[in-house]
């Protein structure tokens, strides 16, 4: 099974290496820095980025388990909706 998702985001203005952030997300006071970190690292993907959590998360260079529970958290918290594709 794949574990591919998609970036649902504002879209960026003219070639600029910027990424626009919600507010939200960075001043939030019930997300933990673990959280905003993942956030953030998702927008700052380019458009087409097929995301692959084990990929994920040691780009970030965090430890798989934190990784997973934090992972788990955003779900919960509704900033990342999972679809999942199977193959016939």
């Amino acid at each position: 099974m794949k574990n591919n998702g998609q970036i649902i985001r504002s879209d960026k203005t003219g070639k600029s290496n910027y990424t626009p952030i919600m507010n939200e997300i960075l001043q939030s006071k019930t997300l933990t820095s673990d959280e905003v970190h993942i956030l953030v690292y998702l927008l700052s993907l380019p458009k087409d980025w097929n995301i692959y959590k084990t990929s994920l998360w040691k780009n970030i260079n965090i430890g798989r388990d934190r990784f997973n529970k934090t992972w788990k958290s955003i779900e919960g918290l509704g900033y990342i909706l999972k679809n999942v594709i199977r193959a016939k």
